[in-house]
């Protein structure tokens, strides 16, 4: 295998779960009499936490045009036509299975038209993805398909009736060829880190964070993210919770910390908008101040709606129990009061001293 070849495979599984251990080889795409199918993957390695993405993905198709061709094309290629497909469109669909699963690959299948062949070649067609409008999700180059069309019946050929018995494809810019169309996903991380301050300050006081979570496209395409808690400056690991989200594109969780402890989210594209509001008992007891990553905001339980920018969100909330100021009032409190009693039964008269200033 030369070292093209090899990259190709490669770079193939380093696709986290893009491609199925069913996969054809790179350089030969399944082929039916009159059509050709390719994968369409999504590339998660920079999405960590992330589910997968739900919804389509749609390709126009277009004979070649000149200049698209390779180098040194075979003998016989031509540019094909669009009134040789079936339809100028095909789409790749991610959705849930019936076990709730969502898989990160889409089978393709462009369909050809066999009536409009009038001999046999090998044609080039071209697809463009459109942009598929997800948040997080780049748009995939331009792709060149190659297809060779033969008589359908080799030992009688006619003329008139034609098959596929060949298809490739590449990027049009070059390079390898590949049975696989990727996008690549990008998410980030949210964490939320607390803190105590204050002499009445309590450190085995819980706090109770609920994380309102929000699709930033119109048609929801976010399937999960993954919620962990554990230590501030501490790595989280473990599997965590999967978080779904709804048909409305919104999803809420509610967990409970200390001081000194953080909640991370994974899987959030860049737009994705979240609210967090503090809870609970304990927490009434304090005044609660955000840090964020564009300033603070004092003295409010609940953080409004924020979107994701492209970079990890890192947050702290600092929860403030401060000593009550001294005052004469105090003295009715035992054991000042019990020591006051006693001395109006003695007729003794006791004096404060007040401290000098320096």
């Amino acid at each position: 295998m030369n070292r093209k070849k090899l990259s190709a495979v490669l770079t193939a599984a380093l696709l986290a779960g893009a491609l199925s251990t069913t996969a054809f080889a790179a350089d030969r795409l399944p082929t039916g009499d009159a059509s050709v199918t390719f994968k369409k993957a999504i590339d998660m390695t920079d999405a960590a936490g992330a589910g997968g993405v739900l919804g389509t993905m749609t390709f126009d198709v277009t004979g070649a045009q000149e200049g698209d061709l390779p180098g040194q094309p075979e003998k016989g290629a031509a540019l094909g036509s669009t009134d040789q497909l079936a339809s100028p469109t095909v789409t790749a669909v991610f959705a849930r299975g019936a076990d709730g699963s969502l898989a990160a690959e889409s089978d393709v299948t462009v369909q050809f038209d066999m009536t409009q062949f009038t001999e046999p070649g090998v044609y080039y067609y071209r697809l463009t993805e459109r942009d598929p409008g997800i948040a997080g999700l780049t748009a995939a180059p331009a792709y060149l398909l190659k297809a060779r069309v033969v008589n359908a019946d080799a030992d009688d050929p006619d003329g008139t009736s034609f098959k596929i018995d060949y298809a490739a494809l590449a990027p049009l810019a070059g390079g390898d060829k590949v049975d696989f169309i990727a996008n690549s996903y990008t998410t980030y991380a949210l964490s939320l880190t607390k803190r105590l301050a204050g002499d009445f300050a309590d450190y085995g006081d819980s706090f109770d964070f609920t994380l309102t979570l929000q699709d930033p496209d119109a048609e929801k395409h976010m399937a999960s993210v993954t919620v962990r808690t554990g230590e501030a400056g501490a790595a989280l690991t473990g599997e965590g919770t999967v978080l779904s989200f709804d048909a409305n594109g919104r999803a809420t969780i509610t967990e409970t910390i200390r001081a000194n402890q953080k909640i991370e989210v994974t899987g959030l594209p860049e737009g994705a908008l979240y609210t967090i509001a503090e809870g609970g008992d304990d927490a009434a007891k304090y005044t609660t101040d955000w840090a964020t990553p564009t300033g603070t905001v004092e003295d409010t339980p609940t953080l409004a709606q924020r979107a994701m920018t492209a970079a990890d969100a890192d947050i702290t909330v600092t929860n403030t129990r401060e000593a009550a100021a001294p005052t004469g009032l105090l003295l009715d409190a035992a054991p000042y009061g019990a020591m006051l009693a006693l001395a109006a039964g003695s007729g003794a008269v006791f004096f404060r001293k007040r401290r000098r200033g320096r």
